[in-house]
């Protein structure tokens, strides 16, 4: 989900500076995501982002990217694996008594002697 949201801000940024949607689309009529790639569900593989030619080229002529000429071959039909297990973890936090420690200071000074 933090891919999805920096994609979301991403998209929001960049209407901001051209001033419309790509498309012409209204406001509320789309994702902000929408504005930087377009995308589709499928069955195999979830959500399919595809950047927009134009998002593509700025990328290639700042040089945050390169063009390949053979890419990995597409695995059909993999095993799906899901992340995001949830587990407690339980850790002990110890604090100070600020009283304690606002008269050692005053005693003391605050510069460490450790």
């Amino acid at each position: 989900m933090q891919a999805n949201g920096a994609i979301d801000r991403f998209g929001r940024r960049v209407q901001d500076s051209l001033g419309s949607h790509p498309d012409g689309l209204a406001n509320g009529v789309y994702e902000w995501w929408h504005v930087i790639a377009t995308g589709r569900a499928t069955k195999d593989v979830g959500f399919v982002w595809q950047l927009r030619e134009e998002v593509v080229a700025g990328l290639l002529a700042c040089g945050f990217a390169e063009l390949v000429e053979t890419l990995p071959d597409e695995v059909v039909g993999a095993e799906r694996f899901f992340e995001g297990a949830v587990r407690q973890i339980t850790v002990n936090a110890y604090e100070r008594n600020p009283v304690a420690r606002a008269r050692c200071i005053e005693a003391k000074g605050a510069k460490c002697s450790v």
